[in-house]
C-alpha cells in the first residue's frame, strides 16, 4: 500500500497549523475584548464570565486538539520532505486506530476517517490504513523518520 505525502502534509500539518493560528488569533481577540470591557464602562462580572466561558468552551478545545495533532508528528512536515524517507523492515507488534477527536482525518480512497497506528519493532508509526496486515506479519516500510508517517508498507515473506 502506498500513501501520498501531499495528503499527509495537508491533513497533518497545514490544516492543524492553520486552525491553530486561527484559534490563537481568536484567543487574543477575546483577551483584548476582556481587557477592553474591564477598562471601559461596560464592566460587569456577568459579561466577563460570558467572555471567559466562550474562550474556555470553544477556543481552548480547538487549540488543544490541533496542538496534539501537530505534536504527534505533523509539525515535522514543515522540514521533512518526501525525499527524507527511510526503508525499515520489521515485525508488526500491534495495530490500532487513532482516536477520532485527536486523530488525523483523511479523505482518501483507502480510509474516510481517522488514521491508524502500527507498531513495528517497538516503534509506533502512523498511516492511513493498514488494510489486512496483522500482528506477527513481517513488513517493509518507507517512513518519514521524524514524523513517523508511513509512505508505503508491504508484507514481506
Amino acid at each position: 500500500m502506498e500513501f501520498e505525502y501531499e495528503v499527509y502534509y495537508r491533513q497533518n500539518c497545514v490544516v492543524p497549523l492553520a486552525l491553530w493560528i486561527f484559534t490563537g488569533i481568536g484567543v487574543i481577540y477575546l483577551i483584548i475584548c476582556l481587557f477592553g470591557t474591564i477598562k471601559g464602562q461596560g464592566f460587569t462580572v456577568k459579561k466577563i464570565l460570558y467572555e471567559v466561558a466562550v474562550l474556555a468552551l470553544i477556543l481552548v478545545p480547538l487549540f488543544s486538539i490541533n496542538t496534539i495533532m501537530l505534536l504527534r508528528g505533523g509539525i515535522f512536515l514543515l522540514v521533512e520532505k518526501e525525499s527524507d524517507k527511510v526503508t525499515i523492515t520489521g515485525t508488526i507488534e500491534e495495530t490500532g486506530e487513532i482516536d477520532f477527536y485527536t486523530g488525523y482525518k483523511y479523505e482518501v480512497d483507502q480510509n474516510r476517517g481517522s488514521g491508524e497506528t502500527i507498531t513495528v519493532d517497538g516503534v509506533k508509526y502512523y498511516l492511513v490504513t493498514y488494510g489486512d496486515l496483522k500482528s506477527g506479519d513481517t513488513v517493509t516500510l518507507e517512513v518519514l523518520p521524524k514524523s513517523k508517517l508511513i509512505l508505503s508498507i508491504w508484507k514481506t515473506n
